[in-house]
């Protein structure tokens, strides 16, 4: 009797070790199965990558990130009211909101010879902001199984291919491939089977609607729209008109949607210059105008105190030789010298970010005091982008 046993536990503890070899195997053939899926699928993601060949929106994204990478600035638009409603997970419905700034603070005004470093507003470096805060969210409710989308394009007229609808779909495109692995399949197959159109603009706006209709809730960010191409001669087409007019179309849908369809959510960010035609085409959006705003004033100030501080230091003004600096900038206000030249800065703009890295960027650049206090005189100080 007790040899059974001893055989029977030792069949049991063989046949015991075979299933645990056999399972391992089985694990081992499924990881094996699922990477070997995963690199084809990653090889089809990188052969439609390569075709769509999208302008480089990350490379925006991060040129712009880098003013407000050491602060706060910009923190306060997430408390806006306009902001908190637009970007609300709980609601279900599409949300648009215009971010605008005067006329004077893009690219028209710009300076020939003003350094790219330069270029920069203060839209856009809020914008990237916005886009961070938005994809720290999308990483802290994946852990908890909610899917978000974030995408964004920045808008540039010095670009041919960034100044377009087109330019713009091979953008979001582009980014949803990267972030869903569904749509990369969808994409992929839409791109085997297709004919040497597939880049067209017609194929590309049919593509992104249906990758966007498959998003339960996607922000999308788009930089500059004021700075899309010239409108033509007759004024009658606008590429700014048809960016809006595409998203519209996909928002409102033509009654056709399929019962998959209905759960998508967009929620769409603009941001531009109110050059006449924006601001009367998106009345009707949620708004926050820069210029009339506390915060983004509070920032502007920030950054000319720092830039202040800088000049102060690398010529280092006398208090006598400050304050006889700031009556000429003030015209006979009274003061410590970089209270009011960083009030009088700040308060120049108009909310312009531009003009003030431009007006404080020459005073640093300065070779001495003796210039300094020549580029600070009531003569010579800018009244504006344009002087500046």
């Amino acid at each position: 009797m007790s040899e059974i046993q001893d055989f029977r536990l030792s069949a049991e503890d063989k046949i015991d070790a075979l299933t645990k070899e056999l399972h391992s195997l089985h694990i081992r053939d499924t990881g094996r199965e699922v990477a070997n899926r995963r690199e084809v699928r990653n090889q089809q993601r990188q052969l439609v990558l390569n075709q769509l060949s999208a302008p480089n929106y990350r490379e925006d994204y991060e040129h712009a990130a880098q003013p407000r990478r050491q602060g706060t600035s910009g923190n306060w638009v997430l408390s806006e009211p306009a902001f908190k409603e637009w970007s609300d997970l709980e609601s279900t419905s599409h949300k648009a909101l215009y971010l605008s700034g005067i006329p004077g603070s893009g690219r028209r005004n710009v300076p020939n010879n003003a350094q790219t470093s330069d270029r920069g507003t203060g839209k856009t470096v809020l914008t990237s902001g916005i886009i961070s805060h938005l994809e720290n969210l999308k990483l802290r409710k994946e852990a908890h199984g909610k899917e978000i989308s974030v995408l964004y394009f920045y808008f540039k007229h010095s670009q041919s291919e960034k100044r377009t609808l087109k330019g713009m779909l091979l953008g979001l495109i582009s980014q949803l491939l990267n972030q869903d692995d569904i749509v990369a399949d969808l994409v992929y197959q839409g791109y085997s089977s297709s004919d040497q159109a597939f880049c067209s603009q017609d194929r590309l706006s049919g593509l992104a609607t249906t990758c966007l209709k498959s998003q339960r809730l996607c922000f999308i960010i788009l930089d500059g729209l004021d700075e899309c191409a010239e409108a033509a001669e007759d004024d009658v087409i606008r590429e700014e008109a048809s960016v809006i007019d595409w998203f519209e179309a996909l928002i409102s849908g033509d009654g056709s949607d399929s019962p998959e369809d209905v759960g998508f959510n967009i929620r769409l960010l603009i941001s531009g210059q109110r050059d006449g035609f924006l601001d009367k085409r998106l009345l009707s959006y949620l708004s926050i105008q820069l210029e009339t705003n506390s915060g983004h004033q509070g920032d502007i100030r920030a950054y000319a105190r720092a830039k202040c501080t800088e000049i102060s230091a690398k010529f280092r003004l006398s208090t006598d030789q400050l304050n006889e600096t700031v009556e000429r900038v003030t015209e006979g206000a009274r003061g410590e010298f970089l209270f009011n030249l960083c009030f009088y800065v700040s308060n120049s703009t108009l909310g312009m970010f531009l003009y003030s890295k431009v007006v404080l960027n020459n005073l640093l650049a300065q070779i001495s005091p003796y210039y300094l206090k020549r580029e600070l005189s009531t003569d010579n100080f800018p009244k504006g982008l344009d002087q500046a």
